[in-house]
């Protein structure tokens, strides 16, 4: 303890201090404001101030103000070039937590200036910045990790990273003794993959994606679910023939629902969809995948006639991401799997079960809409193809009115899925004649006073505007009902006639 007689002396200053620092801290950061501030307490003085713990939270945010992106920091940056290189290591290394994110926030203060950046370069502080990935503390290693990402944008810093740290980075992604940060440097370098061409370059050169294989081929599920949340963030060219095998082969070894097996299928089934690949990535993986989501989609159908099943719902979210372009359509089709898996559908859409309903909903939105597409998205389908993905979805005609039934539910998740469902449907000539064949489908799908929400009347003219877009609309549904589609359409979805009601012409429809 101080001294009575020196504390006496130092009192008033502390306090001085300490209402300078908490003015900074709570009001807007001007130049005045930071010329005050530096004026009463220098940089230095404030620095030294993290020694006290009772004030380490209220330095740091003066720091972080002081360097604070937008603002002018001329003057602290000049201090930490000429002499603050003790700052940053010692910073780093501080047993605080909010100083090791601080002293991180002023490294990134520093990057938008080459000179600094050379300077950060050659005091080695790049390396250190990547060895704060370890940090045992995860807010401080998701900071180091966003400062790693924003260094790379600059070619000088990713050479610096990649080039100079080379041993280092490679000796830190292989670092198996903390499983959880290896994983955020792991992340850190697949995120930046895709920054640049030449970060695409250095990337490709780290162990990261073998690290990523291995982690597949681990027994410990956790592990495993969290590498392929990472595998995510690779461009589809750098996750083809050497990885998507091994996540497959991982899928099969898992029975049942649950989010391990799930994400492993969504992973290839983003890959799928995607229409990337050559070799292996672009015949053999589709089938596999197509074959494995659809025996067990059948298996669970047969399961659960009534009610819910875990593992469908999973399934039919995967069958969902699978068609969520026609590329994935076409994969079901060329495997001979289109058919059964559209065939299971018809009982989702049906289920008391909520989950399984909505997860059905979209499994036939995606399967209907990505069909619908396939002949003008020019993807190399031939038109025996385009003909036989038509006929392996005919069957989902039948599904027609238990939508229309939905579409006129209390229930707005129900009624929004269903319309959304009629729309996809309407891409086809035998789901329009299985809609318009239902009585009253036409009145209902132009009645806008039947709806009270804004959603529900969007989805609408949606499903007006599917129904005029299709080249046989005339031959289906006839001059008169065409004729009705259109006005509802040029009118839009919220139009009120001003007095006198709205006139609807009685038309004829395929049921009468």
């Amino acid at each position: 303890p101080l001294p009575p007689s020196l504390f006496a002396l130092l009192s008033p200053v502390m306090a001085d201090q300490q209402q300078l620092m908490e003015d900074f801290a709570a009001l807007p950061v001007t130049p005045a404001s930071k010329s005050a501030f530096l004026a009463g307490l220098p940089l230095p003085g404030l620095v030294a101030l993290l020694g006290d713990e009772s004030r380490v939270e209220l330095v740091c945010r003066c720091i972080r103000k002081l360097f604070s992106p937008g603002t002018d920091c001329g003057t602290e940056q000049a201090f930490l070039v000429s002499d603050g290189a003790w700052l940053i290591p010692a910073g780093l290394a501080h047993g605080n937590m909010n100083v090791r994110k601080t002293t991180i926030a002023i490294i990134v203060g520093l990057l938008p200036i080459e000179a600094h950046r050379a300077w950060l370069r050659s005091q080695g502080l790049f390396l250190q910045l990547l060895n704060a990935l370890l940090d045992s503390n995860m807010q401080v290693s998701h900071a180091a990790s966003g400062a790693v990402l924003e260094a790379l944008a600059f070619e000088d810093a990713a050479e610096a990273i990649f080039v100079d740290s080379k041993k280092e980075l490679a000796e830190l992604l292989v670092d198996a003794r903390d499983s959880t940060m290896q994983l955020r440097a792991v992340e850190t370098i697949a995120k930046a993959w895709q920054i640049s061409p030449r970060c695409t370059e250095l990337c490709r050169t780290t162990p990261a994606k073998a690290e990523l294989v291995r982690m597949l081929d681990s027994d410990d599920m956790l592990l495993q679910l969290n590498a392929v949340e990472v595998i995510g963030y690779l461009p589809h060219g750098d996750v083809g023939e050497d990885i998507l095998p091994r996540i497959l082969d991982t899928a099969e070894a898992c029975f049942g629902g649950g989010a391990l097996p799930t994400r492993l299928l969504d992973c290839v089934a983003k890959y799928v969809a995607s229409g990337a690949g050559t070799g292996e990535a672009a015949a053999i993986l589709p089938a596999r995948l197509c074959t494995m989501v659809a025996e067990r989609l059948v298996a669970a159908h047969q399961r659960a006639t009534i009610g819910t099943d875990a593992e469908a719902v999973d399934l039919l979210h995967v069958v969902a991401t699978l068609c969520s372009s026609p590329h994935g359509v076409m994969a079901l089709h060329r495997s001979k799997t289109l058919a059964p898996v559209a065939g299971t559908l018809p009982q989702y859409i049906q289920s008391l079960n909520s989950a399984s309903r909505l997860s059905g909903f979209a499994a036939l939105e995606a399967v209907a809409e990505a069909a619908g597409a396939v002949a003008q998205k020019g993807i190399g389908a031939e038109d025996a193809e385009v003909l036989g993905v038509g006929a392996d979805l005919e069957g989902l005609a039948q599904v027609a009115a238990f939508l229309f039934k939905l579409s006129k539910s209390s229930i707005q998740e129900d009624k929004v899925g269903a319309l959304c469902c009629m729309r996809a449907l309407s891409q086809h000539a035998w789901g329009l004649k299985s809609l318009f064949a239902i009585a009253d489908f036409l009145p209902h799908l132009t009645d806008r006073k039947a709806e009270s929400s804004k959603r529900a009347l969007d989805e609408k003219l949606r499903v007006v505007e599917a129904a005029i877009a299709h080249p046989d609309a005339e031959s289906v549904l006839g001059a008169n009902s065409l004729e009705l589609l259109k006005h509802f359409a040029s009118t839009g979805a919220y139009y009120t006639p001003q007095s006198g009601g709205e006139q609807q012409p009685v038309v004829a429809t395929l049921g009468m």
